[in-house]
């Protein structure tokens, strides 16, 4: 019966998880590609082929992916990718208008204080914070970044 049944492990789940992201489930490619390149939960570090994982979830379209990958990019955490902020603001980009809430937060923030490439661009940010928002209203993150606006009046 059930409760004579074994506890999953970490290193089960972890298998289960290389499993699904060899099947191609983009979740899963990102999950192991994140936890290779910083050698976390049970992964060996090794960033170049956290890398692969992560091209692999972003070649299909998926916002998180592309999202840690503007975040590598950007903030040069991946040696081998370097820092390339024309590609990361492609990337992030791509991922915002694919709906992913904390990528319209970032963008948001880039309109308004005029950095990493983008220029001030009032109406573009509060309509990124309104995005991040609608997609999430339970997100704090998103709450203060639109409330800000409004508290600052800088739309």
């Amino acid at each position: 019966p059930l409760c004579r049944e074994d506890l999953p492990t970490k290193d089960r789940g972890k298998r289960f998880l290389v499993k699904l992201a060899k099947r191609g489930v983009p979740w899963a490619q990102t999950t192991v590609g994140s936890s290779i390149c910083f050698g976390i939960g049970g992964f060996e570090k090794d960033p170049e082929r956290g890398v692969e994982w992560l091209n692999k979830a972003a070649a299909q379209n998926y916002p998180r992916a592309l999202f840690v990958l503007y975040k590598l990019h950007r903030e040069r955490l991946v040696p081998v990718l370097g820092k390339c902020q024309e590609e990361a603001n492609k990337l992030l980009l791509k991922s915002a208008n694919l709906g992913f809430g904390l990528a319209n937060i970032e963008l948001a923030k880039c309109h308004s204080l005029v950095s990493d490439g983008f220029r001030k661009n009032s109406a573009e940010a509060y309509f990124r914070a309104s995005v991040a928002f609608a997609l999430n209203e339970k997100d704090q993150q998103a709450a203060q970044t639109l409330g800000a606006f409004h508290n600052y009046e800088s739309i």
